[in-house]
């Protein structure tokens, strides 16, 4: 028997089943069913707060945040960092997931974003809104070259990413790749061999 899936606590599992394991498993007495965003949140208190775990796919696909209600925190994982942005590998996250992440989590509307990694996020609404616009500036970046003719992974990554560390050349055609399939799947790119062709000029 597989695990139930935890997505806001309780999504894809039935209201019953999630109480249950939340009660037999985790030891804790989950508070009575809500729904946000089309799925089912079993509220857990423990002690003096209440946790939901969201479910944050886009960084990974099974990338969970934990929202502490009563003191308004997001513990956000590595979806968010203190400084600059995560990385989105193909296969194992999507930047379509990510955005609408990011849109979930500005509905929680968090006091403070705890990241995976750095400093602890005090202006949470700005830092969110930041990825969000960073994410849109790649792609109308991506696009316009390829607007311009056929354009490689190297192509794009010499144009885009110029005086980058050598280091770092392998996480940044990935995320390259990444924005590249979100336009592939949305019809706004096609792929030819190692080229990508802009279906849309104007």
């Amino acid at each position: 028997m597989s695990a139930p899936t935890v997505a806001h606590i309780g999504v894809a599992v039935p209201d019953l089943a999630a109480a249950a394991f939340y009660r037999d498993v985790l030891g804790v007495e989950p508070g009575p069913p809500e729904t946000a965003d089309g799925a089912t949140i079993v509220p857990i208190p423990l002690g003096d707060v209440t946790v939901e775990f969201v479910h944050a796919p886009g960084h990974t696909y099974g990338s969970l945040a934990v929202f502490v209600r009563e003191r308004s925190a997001l513990f956000a994982g590595d979806n968010v960092m203190g400084t600059g942005t995560s990385v989105i590998n193909p296969g194992e996250g999507e930047i379509a997931l990510f955005l609408q992440t990011m849109e979930k989590f500005m509905r929680y509307d968090p006091a403070v974003i705890c990241p995976g990694q750095g400093p602890v996020v005090t202006a949470p609404r700005a830092k969110l809104q930041e990825l969000v616009r960073h994410r849109r500036e790649r792609e109308a970046q991506i696009v316009e070259l390829l607007r311009q003719g056929p354009k490689s992974v190297d192509d794009l990554f010499r144009t885009i990413y110029q005086g980058l560390d050598a280091r770092l050349g392998h996480l940044a055609r990935n995320q390259i790749l990444s924005h590249l399939a979100k336009l592939e799947n949305e019809g706004h790119v096609s792929a030819s061999g190692e080229r990508f062709t802009c279906l849309h000029r104007s």
